[in-house]
């Protein structure tokens, strides 16, 4: 890693990440899913920090309007297991009207984000770096 300087935990956002990718890769983020969770220098997804207020919140937001195209959220997968949904996004979850998916690593949110695999994504960035002239050349 000579030369990188490592990201603290905590320091992007995966929804930060997603959208710099995006960008890089000329992929459209699609509007159906909300993101939530940090990620470190090595690519693992974190916490997102009250994360059952965040999907009640967004759940109850959903129910009340017409989600603008949103129906459900990219978590991550360390708060899975702890993680106490209220019975009506637990319903709507099983039903298949609210979606949650869980993510352990920034390229599984990428896939699921982006629609393509991380080996198309990886191909798409390296293409439009390489094709980049630097600034003052």
């Amino acid at each position: 890693m000579d030369g990188l300087v490592p990201l603290p935990t905590g320091a992007a956002t995966l929804a930060e990440v997603v959208a710099l990718v995006s960008a890089l890769a000329d992929l459209p983020v699609g509007p159906s899913l909300v993101v939530a969770g940090t990620v470190d220098a090595l690519g693992d997804v974190g916490p997102a920090g009250a994360l059952p207020d965040r999907l009640r919140a967004l759940h109850d937001l959903l129910t009340r309007t017409d989600g603008a195209g949103v129906h459900g959220a990219v978590v991550p997968a360390v708060e899975v297991g702890t993680l106490m949904l209220p019975a009506a996004l637990a319903a709507d979850a099983a039903a298949g009207r609210f979606d949650v998916h869980a993510v352990a690593r920034v390229e599984e949110a990428l896939e699921l984000l982006l629609g393509t695999s991380i080996e198309d994504i990886d191909r798409r960035v390296l293409e439009r770096l390489e094709g980049a002239t630097p600034a003052g050349v």
